[in-house]
């Protein structure tokens, strides 16, 4: 997979325009996969190029896609401090966009990064924070994304029982 997107890649940047969202997702799936084999450097390097492309063309959501995706690698990494970090930045972005979706997505997954560094509390909060975000969008837009609002549930569970919080 990660030589058929390199190739990909070339191919776009040698006949698209510099800017081609096109050459944005070639470079964020390729950064998908280079993560997926341990090449965090190279997934970073991906997802930078991806970030950079989305935000010349000012396609925020797809920005804070890109940032979060380098949130994962960070933490593959064991660096914790700038995960939270690179999600407080896109969730600040998202509510200077006016994104709820985007905003409580990260909202989500920082609540269980929180969580699986035992920071149950804090987690909980931003859990909390994405779930009244998810119950803020339109029924048309929660059609397609459900599932979130049951992960907020599912890691509510966790950081409660990590409490002893059980009933």
């Amino acid at each position: 997979a990660a030589e058929y997107l390199r190739e990909a890649l070339q191919i776009r940047q040698d006949n698209l325009a510099p800017n081609d969202t096109d050459i944005g997702r070639t470079a964020y799936n390729l950064g998908l996969v280079n993560l997926e084999l341990g090449d965090y450097e190279e997934a970073i390097t991906c997802f930078k190029r991806t970030e950079q492309l989305f935000t010349e063309v000012e396609s925020w959501a797809v920005k804070i896609m890109a940032r979060r995706m380098f949130a994962v690698v960070l933490e593959a990494k064991g660096d914790h401090d700038r995960v939270a970090e690179e999600l407080r930045f896109c969730v600040d972005l998202a509510r200077q966009h006016e994104l709820i979706k985007q905003e409580a997505d990260v909202l989500l997954d920082w609540g269980m990064n929180c969580n699986l560094r035992k920071d149950n509390k804090q987690g909980a909060q931003h859990l909390q924070t994405a779930l009244d975000r998810y119950e803020q969008m339109d029924e048309e837009e929660i059609a397609y994304n459900p599932v979130n609002k049951g992960f907020c549930y599912i890691n509510f569970a966790y950081a409660f029982s990590e409490q002893g919080l059980f009933e």
